[in-house]
């Protein structure tokens, strides 16, 4: 299933944030420039669809110019998780790779204000103004949805390069 949205998110840009990951780096919503920055955001039941995804779209933009410019940010979204279990959640994330990191959301920051949808991988595209430009919630790869994504991102990729060279 696939939805997609240019307007049902609160937040029109990226909203000012300090989390920490599951290895306690601590990012900010200053911690990517200038850069495109794709944003996979779920709850524990959309999580399974965030890889999936984060891949696809990687591999699918490598070949393109300006892809090092593309940052992508993992978002878990913790409300809800009591206190007194903050630390056995954390446990569950990855630690073995520090390249595959996820912000920890515990206060469900981003899932409020840019209204992911539960149980589903809520992808968030911001422009190198930081300016929200597509959310799209997905679960399942399906090779149809993938193209519009894709599309989205090579138009900012063609804009950050026109910016560049000017």
């Amino acid at each position: 299933m696939f939805s997609q949205s240019n307007s049902d998110s609160s937040a029109t840009a990226l909203i000012e944030f300090e989390m920490k990951d599951q290895f306690n780096r601590e990012y900010t919503h200053e911690s990517w420039g200038d850069s495109i920055i794709v944003v996979f955001g779920s709850d524990r039941d959309g999580s399974e669809f965030n890889r999936i995804w984060g891949e696809a779209i990687q591999d699918s933009l490598k070949n393109e110019p300006g892809f090092d410019k593309v940052r992508y940010v993992a978002v878990a979204d913790l409300r809800g998780v009591p206190f007194f279990l903050k630390g056995l959640v954390k446990g569950f994330f990855p630690k073995e790779n520090r390249k595959l990191w996820i912000l920890l959301d515990w206060k469900g920051r981003f899932a409020e204000d840019y209204h992911f949808v539960k149980g589903k991988s809520n992808i968030l595209i911001f422009n190198r103004q930081q300016q929200l430009m597509r959310h799209f919630a997905v679960t399942e790869m399906n090779p149809e949805q993938l193209p519009e994504i894709l599309a989205t991102l090579q138009s900012q990729l063609k804009d950050k390069l026109g910016k560049d060279k000017g």
